[in-house]
């Protein structure tokens, strides 16, 4: 088994998700949607 375990200072900052996405907006959702739709994610 491994366990991977790692610790940070909280950033204040807002944060959203929606599947594997997890950003700072709903709007950076959508285009990350939108994006993935079009295979702007896909590996070369």
């Amino acid at each position: 088994m491994k366990i991977l375990l790692f610790a940070c200072m909280p950033i204040n900052e807002y944060i959203t998700r929606y599947g594997p996405f997890v950003i700072n907006t709903n709007e950076e959702i959508e285009q990350s949607i939108d994006y993935y739709r079009a295979g702007v994610f896909l590996s070369p």
